[in-house]
C-alpha cells in the first residue's frame, strides 16, 4: 500500500477513536470536556502520525 492509502486509514482510525473517546467523557463530565477531549486527542495523534510517516519515509 501507498503511503496516501496509510495516511488515509490513519485518519479514519484517529477519528473512530477520538469519537469513541470523547463520547465517554462527555457521559462521565458534560459537553464541553468531552469535544475538548476528542479534539486533544485528534491533534496529538494526527500530529504523531503525520512525523513517523516523514520518518518511515525518509528511510525507503
Amino acid at each position: 500500500m501507498s503511503s496516501k492509502k496509510y495516511q488515509n486509514l490513519l485518519v479514519i482510525v484517529i477519528s473512530v477513536i477520538s469519537s469513541i473517546l470523547g463520547s465517554k467523557v462527555i457521559d462521565m463530565y458534560g459537553w464541553i470536556p468531552g469535544l475538548l477531549t476528542a479534539a486533544v486527542t485528534g491533534a496529538v495523534i494526527g500530529l504523531g502520525g503525520k512525523y513517523l510517516f516523514k520518518f518511515f519515509n525518509k528511510t525507503e
